[in-house]
């Protein structure tokens, strides 16, 4: 008897109840707990915004990134090159008085093939293009056997408008290309099961 039980947790202020015979005998305690409140005067949150976007701009201690531009040193800021046109860009780029790379590049063939590679990459990134777009609507329009439909998109891809419909990115276009071509497709198909 006469013991002492502190209450507390991190949000309420603490409490102590005396554990008396009464409390004892009755095996039964309820303790109502008060919130820990502090109460401030006033409270302000950095710098105090004026409406003048000027004024708070200069006001704010955020300091634009550190880039070559702020450096002086040159930098490049297109889109990146793929590894092939990177190649082909050194191929056909040279320094000194007399630029020797394009010319050896040029007498040994290497310039035409990279470009070749390059053309080839291109077409291969819009094939995929083409296949994340346009596989469900198309297929489920006009059925194509699944293992069937990889080699469609490069039989899209051999024809000679293919290059243009990549570069004109008219999905209408895109499509009604795509549903000829698999209309082609499928009598190839048919001709050849005959």
């Amino acid at each position: 008897m006469n013991d002492t039980i502190l209450f507390s947790g991190i949000s309420y202020q603490p409490k102590e109840i005396v554990i008396t015979k009464v409390i004892a005998d009755s095996q039964n305690l309820t303790v109502y707990l008060e919130e820990l409140v502090t109460i401030l005067d006033e409270v302000v949150v950095g710098k105090i915004l004026t409406g003048d976007l000027i004024f708070d701009l200069k006001n704010t201690p955020i300091k634009p990134e550190v880039n070559f531009f702020n450096l002086g040193i040159p930098g490049y800021t297109g889109k990146p090159k793929t590894q092939s046109e990177r190649r082909l860009y050194e191929a056909t780029s040279g320094g000194g008085f007399i630029p020797l790379n394009p010319i050896l590049n040029a007498i040994s063939g290497r310039t035409n093939e990279l470009k070749n590679q390059v053309s080839l990459e291109r077409l291969d990134n819009c094939l995929d293009k083409l296949k994340s777009q346009f596989s469900e609507i198309l297929f489920a329009k006009s059925n194509l056997d699944e293992s069937l439909r990889i080699e469609f998109f490069y039989y899209c891809q051999d024809d000679l408008r293919f290059e243009r419909v990549c570069k004109v990115n008219n999905g209408l276009e895109t499509f009604e290309f795509l549903e000829a071509k698999l209309k082609s497709y499928k009598d190839i198909l048919r001709s050849q099961k005959n």
